[in-house]
């Protein structure tokens, strides 16, 4: 029962935190609320269960559990699960429908195309307006395509844990009404893939959980260390080519040179920088960068 609890924890708090903006450390200054809440619930309820007397023993695989021989002890685990998955898919179901809406929103949107022949044009109509050179803007990958990564994650947690619990609840409902009648009455049997499905759907929750913990991109996060991605930069060089990494990552000097060179337009493909330190003569060295 408490892993019921924790799923409409973690569909709240993606609601919150992906669709609704709230930060990731205001949620988690409430961990202890939600531990509480988690475990608290199902103490109660094996307490009662505990004073009622209604615990008893699968006749397939023996454990010990509720609602294996009688309707009343099947209350137990209708009433409480139906609420669960309706408290759940509530949030759930909101949070899909803001992503969506936005993803909708945003896909309408046109962004200007830049190339090669409008970069090399550009120069030729400001040539008598010096202007500084832009600052690279390395982009946030994280925040480019948060709507597809928590749609993606969320989906599939949802799929592997929603889809269980219901045929779970749907394989309690056959047997909470049909009960009475296979003790009464000889000829009825009840079927014995309901209760093969209702033991599989059990096993499901955990390995719908340890997917999800192991799923590659979660492994990618929080256990592996990986370098940040290098934004290319989009400085344009002569000819209508661009130049990546290079003036992204050098000095103010260097980028300097191949504004000029490509503003002036240099033939030539090797460019003579001085360097920012004199030797002991008082002469700057000459190095050369093949571009």
């Amino acid at each position: 029962m408490a892993s019921h609890v924790w799923w409409i924890i973690l569909c709240a708090c993606w609601l919150l935190v992906g669709s609704l903006g709230f930060s990731a450390q205001a949620i988690q200054r409430q961990s202890f609320t939600f531990h509480c809440v988690a475990w608290i619930l199902p103490l109660i309820k094996v307490i009662v269960v505990f004073i009622m007397q209604t615990v008893d023993a699968d006749e397939l695989t023996g454990m010990c559990f509720v609602g294996n021989q009688s309707r009343q002890g099947l209350q137990f685990l209708l009433v409480p699960q139906t609420v669960y998955l309706v408290a759940g898919l509530v949030p759930l179901s909101l949070g899909f429908v803001i992503k969506l809406r936005d993803c909708l929103g945003g896909a309408g949107g046109s962004h200007p195309v830049v190339t090669s022949s409008s970069c090399s044009a550009a120069p030729a109509a400001t040539e008598g307006v010096r202007r500084p050179p832009a600052a690279v803007v390395k982009p946030n990958l994280w925040q480019q395509a948060p709507s597809s990564a928590s749609l993606t994650s969320t989906g599939l947690l949802a799929a592997f844990y929603v889809v269980p619990h219901g045929c779970l609840l749907a394989c309690y409902v056959y047997e909470y009404f049909n009960r009475d009648d296979w003790l009464k009455y000889a000829g009825k049997q009840p079927s014995y893939e309901t209760f093969v499905v209702k033991i599989v759907a059990v096993f499901v929750y955990g390995i719908a959980c340890g997917g999800f913990l192991l799923w590659r991109r979660t492994c990618d996060r929080s256990v592996l260390t990986r370098a940040p991605a290098k934004a290319p930069s989009t400085l344009p060089a002569a000819g209508g080519r661009y130049v990546f990494g290079s003036a992204a990552g050098g000095t103010a000097s260097q980028r300097v040179a191949l504004l000029n060179e490509h503003k002036y337009g240099v033939a030539s493909t090797t460019m003579r920088m001085h360097s920012t330190a004199p030797t002991a003569g008082g002469h700057f060295p000459c190095v050369d960068y093949m571009l």
